[in-house]
């Protein structure tokens, strides 16, 4: 768990500062503004630090732990069934935002949600498909088999 702390630690401060660095860019004249880079206000707004916050703290955390959780005890599937829930997962997050009232209403292209959703239902029933193919190989008795004699003695040359 601590090394899936880590890389989630890694991996935020990295998106922190790519986007504290084109920020810069843009103040200083280096790029023009890009059009779906929040401005500084807008990413200091409280709205975008409360939704960070849950975010990046509790469905993130419990989404790696789960995930890390489920690789130690039921396998890659399933982690591989959590990952593809991610994008749908942060859609329904920022439309409860939206509603709530903590985000404006901003344009969301539904029309993006039901491919999410198949590739979700497709990673979900491919490693359903798979852990049910591993319960149903078939049980073989534990026998003891006897230990073998070296090559050596069993093969003599001459």
């Amino acid at each position: 768990m601590r090394i899936t702390g880590l890389m989630l630690l890694t991996a935020s401060l990295i998106g922190l500062l790519a986007v504290a660095a084109l920020h810069w860019a843009a103040a200083h004249g280096h790029m023009a503004p890009l059009s779906w880079l929040p401005g500084t206000a807008e990413l200091l707004a409280p709205e975008s630090i409360i939704i960070g916050l849950t975010v990046g703290l509790v469905v993130l955390t419990a989404m790696q732990y789960l995930g890390f959780s489920t690789v130690v005890k039921l396998g890659t599937e399933v982690f591989i069934a959590t990952t593809a829930l991610i994008p749908l997962t942060t859609l329904a997050v920022q439309e409860l935002a939206m509603r709530s009232g903590l985000l404006k209403p901003i344009p969301v292209d539904w029309r993006v949600a039901p491919a999410m959703a198949s590739v979700a239902l497709a990673s979900l029933s491919l490693s359903l498909a798979s852990i049910g193919a591993d319960h149903r190989l078939p049980q073989r008795p534990a026998t003891r088999t006897p230990p073998t004699k070296h090559l050596a003695q069993t093969h003599p040359q001459g």
